[in-house]
């Protein structure tokens, strides 16, 4: 960001630059609750959607902000993820992305394998693809059971990224590394 030299308060972009700046922040509703529920990170963020505006921290200055868009991402709440208020997401535009079911992300995962044992692979290895993801996913279901994230162990979150990142690590060896005995 940078200050206009003509308007000392006015925070945002030089007015020859043909863009918007652009803010986003991840996890969103990760900021605690303070004891009147309210999340103060988020408050200061509702103030800046609603007036446009905020404070200078050494003169209390008024600092405008214009030409700036907001997106940010956030988990659904539970465990130690917060909901958001109401007063925040009615400026927002909320797009949600519903959990793939098993049938989906079987055939997603096995299409992948089987293109990576096509490719000079041992026939026998074609058909393990399946089983792979089959297992994988059952391992992964068994860990999202078992380790629930609580405010003590908040690291605790499984996702799609997690059986993915077994999968890859399975592409990564080559046909020479693996024979069927």
């Amino acid at each position: 960001m940078a200050m206009d030299a003509h308007n000392p308060i006015l925070l945002g972009l030089k007015w020859f630059i043909e863009c918007l700046m652009l803010s986003c922040i991840d996890d969103l509703n990760m900021p605690a609750k303070e004891v009147y529920r309210a999340q103060p990170p988020i408050e200061l963020l509702r103030q800046w959607i609603d007036h446009h505006h905020c404070y200078d921290k050494k003169d209390i200055s008024r600092l405008n902000i214009v030409d700036m868009l907001f997106t940010s991402a956030m988990g659904p709440p539970g465990g130690v993820i917060n909901d958001i208020t109401g007063r925040f997401t009615c400026h927002l535009n909320i797009i949600s992305i519903d959990c793939f079911d098993d049938e989906t992300l079987t055939k997603i995962f096995t299409s992948i394998t089987d293109w990576h044992f096509s490719k000079g692979f041992d026939p026998s290895f074609f058909r393990l693809g399946k089983m792979l993801i089959q297992a994988t996913m059952a391992v992964c279901e068994d860990t999202v059971d078992s380790f629930l994230p609580t405010p003590s162990t908040s690291h605790y979150i499984f996702n799609l990224w997690d059986l993915a990142r077994v999968i890859q690590g399975v592409l990564l060896a080559p046909h020479t590394h693996m024979q069927q005995r």
